[in-house]
């Protein structure tokens, strides 16, 4: 089942959780919580689905929850986007294939010193403007 909620679309993926869904009409500085609300039930967002902001010329930054669920930012999440800086949550173990390439603003990174990190994917920053990154 498909929730669109404060601009952004998401997926009900098991009865405890939601995953960030294709979102074009997405604009700004975008905002994902750490969970969402529906019929009285709480639905923890976990991962940030392939292609959900892919092309969005329309979004800046993205910000998490301070105690965010994300564990993985799918294949092309923000490719071709117009998102100029992001900080990856804690928790998140896993940056897709094609993640951010070609996001031609993207110029920060961050990371948490204490990130769950294992996989970053090939190409996941390629052609973007990042000039310094350091992960954990």
């Amino acid at each position: 089942m498909s929730i669109f909620y404060n601009g952004i679309n998401y997926v009900l993926k098991t009865p405890t959780s939601a995953e960030v869904h294709l979102s074009p009409s997405a604009m700004g500085d975008i905002f994902i919580p750490r969970s969402i609300i529906f019929q009285s039930c709480e639905y923890l967002i976990t991962s940030i689905s392939a292609n959900a902001f892919c092309r969005n010329n329309r979004i800046n930054s993205v910000t998490f929850d301070n105690n965010s669920e994300i564990r993985s930012i799918e294949n092309d999440s923000f490719s071709e986007s117009s998102i100029t800086n992001i900080s990856i949550p804690r928790l998140t173990n896993k940056i897709g294939f094609r993640a951010f390439s070609s996001c031609s603003k993207l110029t920060s990174v961050t990371f948490p010193d204490d990130s769950d990190l294992q996989s970053i994917e090939s190409q996941a920053f390629s052609s973007t403007m990042i000039t310094n990154i350091a992960i954990p």
